[in-house]
């Protein structure tokens, strides 16, 4: 997020200020993340299309098989991912 558009999200959200940028370490690819959560709300809201919805839920299906290969097990609790 640049820092016109942190200004605009905190003057949303009635707040001084938001800190603008990638809170994570640049060895971290954001771009690799999946928001579960975020993506079925943003889904509810209408935000996405049906041929995006799609994706997202492959993209998640996809993690939940990863965890599984990893001998790990998913419950609800399975927000973003990878860790």
């Amino acid at each position: 997020m640049d820092e016109a558009a942190a200004a605009a999200a905190a003057a949303m959200a009635g707040i001084a200020s938001f800190q603008h940028g990638s809170p994570f370490p640049d060895a971290i690819d954001e771009d690799k993340m999946t928001y579960h959560g975020g993506t079925a709300s943003a889904g509810q809201a209408g935000l996405l299309s049906k041929a995006e919805m799609k994706l997202a839920l492959a993209a998640q299906n996809a993690d939940v098989a990863a965890v599984a290969a990893a001998g790990g097990r998913v419950t609800l609790g399975l927000t973003i991912y990878p860790p």
